[in-house]
């Protein structure tokens, strides 16, 4: 009843015969997987984790069973098979599509539920397409779009990617075909090594990364003899499309800084959609974005929330599952607020868990929304609960507070029929329940 894809089979075409089923958990997370052949032949992987903290499970791999055998439909690179666990993850989506990611995501095979598959290598941005009939065609991202091209000298005796021209539309004037394939990219270098890039365009405008992971990039125009070179840098702000925002900016070391007294930026960055600075991680790409209110915003260098730093000792960590999915949140005294099934009927309700170190669960069902200081309320009619960033909760039925736990896990329940009248360690106490921002409570 969870609406989720839990096995497809092939009845016709080049793969006639070929089975897929996968397992889940309560939480829907695939947890193995079967695999038959179109020979017949079938394998099954599961996934091994080290459990010995239950509340925060790490992912070791994929044993496959039978030991050595191939996966179905899948051509992996022999270096990610390690102790004879495949290391990476298998996601089944909900359309039925079925992707396996290397841990450092370089490798990328998909197989479609349409009979296709696509391999992409990161490390020199080609992406193999082969159709559910078994034609084949290789393309290349040029930094917008996937598109057709060829390796070859790109001057200098540089070995790169030269893109092939692309048709023109119909209806569309020579002088606008003109000028759309100046802005598209004429050549592209790939450093796999260092995940750098030079791409030059068909204007003559190049664009240099020396890192990916580095989050700085170096603009190169040339106008009338004249050139000029622009840095840009990762905000770590989604984009909306899969990627994160670029903005020039200045760059000292790890420090760049976004804006100055240019609009718009210097608008985005007043608004709080953009950091004013960011520090980059140029290992991992980590980008921690400080924003003029003086929050801090860690992000994945794809643009994934990772944690909220809200002054102080306080933040909000954002948790995921084993396949990337949102789980929920994390307080600063270890409190989490984990998301859980959607509640039948309605389109934003979800159940939610309240895990408190060394307390029983606690669950409520609701609708989140976000409040000030990192505060996250869920809420259901006129009842609702909310848990704060120094991970003390307050519950409401109404205007009237029923429940409050303090930082340290101290619980105040109202006494029925009593305003004002808590049950603080079986003890009567009156007042008005006053919380602090480091997540003390005091009734007076």
């Amino acid at each position: 009843d969870s609406g989720r894809i839990m096995g497809r089979e092939y009845m016709a075409g080049p793969r006639q015969g070929e089975k897929y089923s996968v397992q889940r958990d309560l939480e829907g997370n695939v947890t193995s997987m079967t695999m038959t052949g179109h020979d017949g032949s079938s394998v099954s992987l599961t996934r091994v984790r080290d459990t010995s903290d239950p509340n925060h499970p790490k992912d070791l791999g994929w044993r496959v069973e039978p030991q050595g055998a191939g996966v179905p439909g899948f051509d992996l690179p022999q270096n990610l098979v390690q102790n004879g666990l495949i290391q990476g993850d298998f996601k089944y989506n909900t359309n039925g599509d079925i992707r396996f990611e290397s841990p450092d995501k370089q490798f990328i095979q998909v197989q479609r539920a349409n009979g296709s598959r696509d391999t992409y290598d990161m490390k020199e941005y080609a992406r193999v397409h082969e159709g559910p009939g078994g034609q084949s065609e290789t393309t290349y991202w040029d930094g917008y779009n996937w598109r057709t091209g060829h390796k070859g000298d790109v001057g200098g005796g540089r070995q790169g990617v030269i893109f092939d021209l692309p048709a023109k539309q119909q209806g569309e004037s020579d002088d606008a075909y003109a000028s759309r394939l100046k802005t598209m990219p004429k050549y592209m270098i790939r450093d796999g090594a260092t995940d750098g890039f030079h791409v030059e365009l068909n204007d003559g405008t190049k664009y240099d990364v020396d890192g990916w992971k580095k989050g700085v990039m170096k603009c190169t125009t040339t106008v009338n003899g004249q050139t000029k070179e622009i840095m840009y840098g990762n905000t770590g702000v989604p984009d909306g499309k899969g990627g994160t925002v670029w903005r020039s900016c200045t760059v000292n070391g790890r420090t760049i800084t976004f804006g100055g007294t240019e609009k718009p930026d210097a608008d985005a960055i007043a608004k709080g959609e953009i950091p004013q600075s960011a520090e980059i991680d140029p290992e991992t790409g980590e980008v921690v974005g400080t924003y003029a209110n003086g929050r801090s915003i860690v992000t994945d260098n794809a643009g994934r929330y990772k944690k909220i730093m809200l002054g102080g000792k306080q933040s909000t960590e954002i948790l995921y599952g084993p396949s990337g999915e949102f789980r929920g949140y994390r307080q600063t005294n270890g409190v989490e607020l984990l998301q859980g099934k959607q509640v039948e009927g309605s389109d934003k309700d979800y159940e939610w868990t309240i895990r408190r170190p060394g307390q029983p669960d606690q669950s409520i069902k609701g609708q989140l929304s976000k409040g000030d200081k990192g505060a996250l309320q869920i809420s259901q009619g006129d009842k609702s609960l909310t848990v704060f960033a120094s991970g003390a909760t307050i519950e409401k039925a109404g205007n009237q507070y029923s429940r409050v736990v303090d930082a340290k896990s101290h619980v105040f329940v109202a006494k029925p029929g009593s305003p004002g009248t808590w049950i603080v360690d079986g003890k009567e106490v009156k007042g008005e329940p006053k919380l602090s921002d480091d997540g003390d409570i005091t009734v007076g």
